[in-house]
């Protein structure tokens, strides 16, 4: 269809008329500017949330008149962090009949002067209902939205109140060294901020982080503590706490920072527990479901206000959830329904302790699933029988227990099971590796990769397995 006219960078004859400007919602919720030129509208977008510029272009169709849709000229910003010292860059588009077709992608200064006007220009997170309503012309400067100084601050305010770095000295110094480094970060960024370009401007520039100044004060002081004894004891409480905190605990935001900055350190303790995704269907999962607790709608609501259970349920439509469960370690399971399917979070053990209670008649039991299986093991006893979900490793991620293939989720059950069995991190890890490079000789590796159905495995057997694995690794 040839190129586009903005492409070709030539001076309009007469200037450019703004026809509309502000907030749009469309295929994604936009800022819209356009103009009317000699030569066709010019549409600009910039996404409230990074959507993909080919969704965000489509927006135009909305706002060029199918008589102009052919002579428009469609320009999306592309993403643009605070911290990006280059010149924004968009995205240029045709309107072909009801659709946007990509054309380029070029600076802002090698296409925007010869409209004669100035592209109003978003840092990423900057564009909100109420900085879009300040937007002109002119760089204006409108609360933090962006740069997330306002959090840290808060954090720091709570922690405070609430008495941290009486009670927890490491925790308080890793608060307050990490919010210093942000601080003098953000400074920096500030004063190398370039906020008029040729053709464009900073639709808005956030404004810098002023903290009180005896906050300040105390945060320029502290120093890291270095006592990983003392680091590990101020982990495992402020997880403890942290967890059974109301969603609304001004606190609860500063603990989960400390108990994030803490995990980083070296020798830091591992997490009690990860979140875990599952199917939940299965005679495995009914054993363990009739194990559990289920609690009433009260209890349930109640539940829900605690950070951990939030967290657990995550951006789920209430309406999807099910039933929330409680095991005899006071872990909790949220069932989720999205249709036909039923499936489940849960609070899932990364310690070995359980192990040690495991026996010659224990039997680990999965039922095949598309992706994460709840893999459990089942020990028969006195009191009846004792259902403990398989650890998986600290720090797992999105890993989880699958099988009936060769690929990452059985690798993960696979050295799920070797730690459990050999209680070696080390080894584990050089086992595995061996094993999966040759492809071939484990017979506890075969199991999991060749079983399709009901997934059964005795636990001296895997031990045996494990041991034979240790052997040739």
């Amino acid at each position: 269809m040839g190129e586009l006219w903005l492409a070709r960078r030539e001076p309009l004859s007469s200037p450019a008329v703004e026809a509309r400007r502000g907030l749009v919602d469309g295929e994604a919720r936009t800022y819209a500017v356009v103009w009317r030129t000699e030569r066709g509208p010019v549409v600009y977008l910039s996404a409230v949330r990074t959507d993909h510029p080919d969704l965000v272009a489509q927006t135009a169709v909305r706002l060029v008149e199918p008589t102009d849709r052919r002579r428009a000229a469609v320009v999306v910003q592309c993403h643009q962090a605070l911290e990006d010292g280059d010149v924004p860059t968009a995205h240029l588009y045709r309107l072909v009949a009801d659709r946007a077709e990509w054309v380029t992608g070029m600076e802002f200064d090698e296409f925007a002067p010869a409209l004669g006007v100035s592209f109003p220009v978003w840092v990423d997170g900057a564009l909100t209902e109420e900085s879009a309503r300040l937007a002109g012309e002119e760089t204006v400067t409108a609360p933090d939205t962006c740069t997330g100084w306002p959090d840290v601050q808060r954090r720091l305010e709570a922690a405070l109140d609430c008495g941290l770095p009486e009670r927890f000295p490491a925790a308080w110094a890793a608060l307050a060294t990490d919010a210093a480094v942000r601080l003098e970060h953000l400074r920096d960024v500030h004063a190398g901020l370039v906020e008029v370009g040729d053709g464009w401007h900073l639709a808005v520039r956030p404004a810098r982080p002023a903290p009180p100044p005896l906050l300040e004060q105390r945060i320029s002081v502290a120093y890291p503590v270095d006592d990983p004894r003392r680091a590990r004891a101020e982990l495992a409480e402020l997880r403890r706490l942290e967890a059974d905190l109301d969603v609304d605990a001004p606190e609860g935001c500063a603990f989960e920072a400390c108990c994030a900055l803490l995990t980083t350190q070296p020798q830091a303790a591992d997490d009690a527990v990860v979140l875990y995704y599952g199917g939940w269907h299965g005679p495995a999962v009914e054993v363990w479901r009739h194990s559990m607790t289920e609690l009433t709608d009260e209890e349930s609501a109640a539940a829900g206000r605690l950070r951990r259970v939030r967290r657990l349920r995550g951006e789920q439509d209430p309406d999807a959830l099910g039933p929330l469960y409680r095991d005899r370690e006071g872990r909790y399971v949220q069932v989720v329904t999205h249709g036909a399917a039923v499936d489940a979070w849960a609070e899932w053990p990364v310690s070995l302790d359980v192990v040690a209670g495991w026996t010659d008649t224990t039997v680990l039991a999965a039922d095949r699933n598309e992706g994460n299986a709840f893999l459990l093991a089942l020990t028969p006893g006195p009191g009846g029988l004792k259902v403990d979900p398989v650890p998986l490793a600290p720090r797992s991620g999105r890993d989880g227990h699958g099988y009936g293939y060769d690929g990452g989720t059985p690798f993960a059950t696979y050295k799920a099971l070797l730690r459990c069995a050999l209680r070696d991190g080390a080894a584990v890890d050089r086992v595995a590796r061996a094993v999966v490079s040759r492809g071939s000789g484990s017979q506890l590796w075969e199991a999991l990769t060749t079983t399709r159905g009901p997934l059964r495995l005795s636990w001296p057997r895997l031990r045996l397995w494990a041991r034979a694995d240790l052997r040739r690794g």
